[in-house]
């Protein structure tokens, strides 16, 4: 089977408005930064007993990925079976002596779409999403990779700031299914039978589980749950639109949703990257749409102390983390995936999380964004017209596939 082939598989169109449904039963935590939720998500390994998947965009060797490695074949040794996927782009600094490690250790390893200079298009789509699927019990989701840049470091420019999502009940079984769905397209290796519905190991009686929420999920070209939901409420919002996002190139659609959410008295509010950033192209092509942004009364935050590469959105009481970010061509090349949540709590540690951001970032007003240098119109001009050569390239792909 071609790459190709493969991509066109693996990028299933789906019928319904969603994949999954809205489900009852659910536990979420919300862990702030590397040094927080790497140890949390080792334990989880360490305490496996069945099966472990992993879906990765960005796996680097290092430090935090032989940790991982180490937890992974001990997992094996005790027999459990471990499946791990990693985007061969973005994972392309995960060097081959730690592939040996996987395959010494007898970890089922397979690489999503290997990119091939003959087929440049094809190696366009990559897999973005960040997935841990443990016993069919506990799952995890967010914006990390397995590499050192989450890692605690005196030097905020190596130093990431991320969260991720700790899910347990009913929304765990769709998170294995998305895996389960992108594996059997790039691996010959056989997944274990598990039913998650009646998985001993998943305590639906535990009184903590009532948290409502949905996995929500965008397949490249094909589909974009992400995006179609996120739309949908900021349509509906009452109170605030609280975004945070490492890479803002939004679509007409998405912009004009904002502003007039703002007109309509919304409190609408975009945290992005400051001057420390791993892509300054893209935050020109982010600072195009500052002006006209501040003129409808959005306030826009840059982030100061680190990189933040938190990718979350806030509308009411909804909340939205995950892989997705808010730029065109994330939404129309990459597999991601991001946890819905419905509740008031996880609501108010994120509201908490973004509270606590806004003191470490600088807020614009419209009249000291009129003052900027020349030079950074300059290229904010010259990254806003790749930008525009971008999209249309992303349109022109995106009818040719529908057409």
């Amino acid at each position: 089977m071609t790459a190709k082939s493969k991509l066109k598989k693996t990028n299933v169109k789906i019928s319904s408005k969603y994949q999954f449904p809205l489900r009852q039963r659910n536990h979420y935590e919300l862990l702030i930064d590397g040094e927080n939720y790497f140890p949390a998500i080792l334990n989880d390994i360490n305490q496996a007993h069945k099966f472990i998947y992993i879906e990765m965009y960005l796996v680097s060797s290092g430090k935090i990925c032989s940790q991982f490695i180490d937890a992974l074949s001990k997992a094996v040794a005790r027999g459990v079976k471990v499946f791990t996927l990693f985007d061969h782009h973005g994972s392309k600094d995960f060097s081959q002596q730690d592939v040996r490690r996987l395959d010494s250790a007898n970890i089922n390893f397979a690489w999503y779409n290997p990119v091939k200079v003959m087929q440049l298009r094809a190696s366009l789509h990559r897999n973005h999403r960040k997935i841990i699927v443990i016993d069919g019990a506990i799952a995890w989701t967010g914006g990390t990779g397995i590499t050192d840049s989450f890692a605690y470091n005196k030097d905020p420019s190596q130093y990431w700031h991320e969260s991720m999502i700790r899910i347990q009940g009913k929304c765990v079984q769709d998170w294995q299914k998305l895996f389960e769905q992108v594996w059997s397209r790039w691996s010959t290796c056989i997944l274990p039978s598990i039913d998650v519905e009646n998985s001993q190991l998943l305590d639906q009686s535990s009184e903590s589980y009532s948290q409502q929420g949905r996995v929500v999920s965008s397949s490249a070209i094909y589909s974009s749950e992400v995006r179609r939901s996120l739309l949908t409420k900021i349509r509906g919002a009452n109170k605030r639109i609280w975004l945070a996002t490492a890479y803002f190139v939004p679509s007409r659609k998405l912009r004009k949703s904002l502003m007039k959410a703002a007109k309509r008295g919304v409190d609408v509010r975009i945290m992005l990257p400051g001057p420390i950033t791993d892509l300054s192209s893209v935050r020109y092509m982010a600072r195009r749409y500052y002006a006209k942004l501040l003129k409808h009364g959005i306030r826009i935050y840059e982030y100061q102390k680190r990189f933040i590469h938190a990718k979350y959105s806030i509308v009411d009481h909804w909340v939205s983390n995950g892989s997705s970010n808010l730029d065109v061509w994330n939404l129309v090349w990459n597999l991601d995936a991001n946890q819905e949540m419905f509740d008031t709590n996880i609501a108010a540690m994120h509201e908490k999380m973004f509270l606590h951001d806004m003191e470490s970032s600088h807020c614009f007003t419209l009249i000291e964004w009129k003052k900027r240098s020349w030079w950074s119109r300059v290229w904010e001009y010259f990254w806003g017209r790749v930008r525009g050569g971008l999209a249309w390239f992303s349109r022109r792909e995106a009818l040719r596939h529908h057409h």
